[in-house]
């Protein structure tokens, strides 16, 4: 790297692709004139963007039935993550041109065909570090604007396309499967003996995760965001990964036999507003 950013030739210093970030932040000049995105520009990078939104949701989406395995591969994924980044270069020391450079070798990394839940993983985590990249060092870089307005052009295409993924046959026959197929997970006469989750009960259940299995809670507000009111749901079971995180399994009366993994820290926010039951002999 060149000693001092004056030694540079160039029509106009904030032209220089090898000004690193932060010495475009710490240049006497800053802030230059501020160019605006052509039109042209700003379709490839929309393009971009909503290509890269739907590959994560399609690997997503391809995972969504098998959680364990989702962390499990997710911790092989890690592994090979932490390995690509043991030598990169911080980012305020990376010039414009390393960002592309960044950007290109994502795009020649997301050309694989995923055939196993590790490719899904980091199919996704290159995607989204793709659209970071892009959002903070591209169309937001110091020297342009307009940027801004690919997120609004990018969402005129994705929100029908999210929307159109829960319309039709197979969701509506997904969903009357799913409202038809329910379980009792507290019974009935134990429903009367619901009590408070008090700042003491819950407090233990934080010191003592694995407490928390064998509960049954009633949601008894409509303001939770991951229960309708009255819905009931019971833990199911706790575990550790192998790198130290955990989670829990959690069922819903209404869900019929589907489980879903919640964080410590969610399942705490979804029993915030429940009341609650220990179910000695789960169903």
């Amino acid at each position: 790297m060149p000693s001092s950013v004056s030694s540079r030739s160039h029509k106009h210093w904030y032209d220089d692709p090898s000004l690193t970030i932060s010495e475009y932040c710490r240049h006497p000049d800053n802030p230059p004139p501020r160019v605006r995105f052509t039109t042209e520009e700003l379709d490839f990078y929309t393009n971009k963007h909503v290509k890269y939104q739907k590959l994560m949701q399609e690997q997503n989406d391809a995972m969504a039935h098998n959680h364990a395995e989702i962390f499990a591969a997710h911790a092989r994924a890690q592994v090979i993550l932490e390995s690509e980044l043991q030598n990169a270069t911080p980012t305020e020391l990376c010039t414009y041109a390393d960002i592309q450079a960044t950007l290109d070798d994502l795009e020649k990394k997301m050309e694989r065909t995923p055939t196993t839940f590790d490719d899904r993983i980091l199919l996704t985590t290159y995607a989204g570090n793709y659209i970071m990249l892009m959002d903070m060092h591209v169309l937001n870089h110091p020297a342009r604007r307009g940027g801004d307005l690919v997120f609004g052009m990018a969402a005129k295409q994705l929100d029908p396309w999210f929307a159109s993924k829960m319309t039709g046959p197979a969701w509506e026959g997904a969903s009357l499967k799913m409202n038809t197929q329910t379980i009792e997970l507290i019974p009935a006469d134990m429903r009367r003996n619901a009590q408070s989750v008090t700042p003491s009960v819950l407090q233990g259940w934080k010191n003592n995760l694995p407490t928390l299995v064998g509960v049954g809670f009633i949601n008894t507000s409509s303001d939770n965001i991951y229960a309708t009111e009255n819905s009931v749901f019971f833990v199911r079971d706790f575990a550790t990964t192998t790198r130290g995180s955990c989670y829990f399994n959690v069922e819903f009366e209404d869900s019929g036999q589907d489980v879903f993994d919640f964080s410590p820290d969610d399942l705490f926010e979804l029993i915030a507003t429940a009341v609650y039951v220990r179910v000695e002999d789960a169903p």
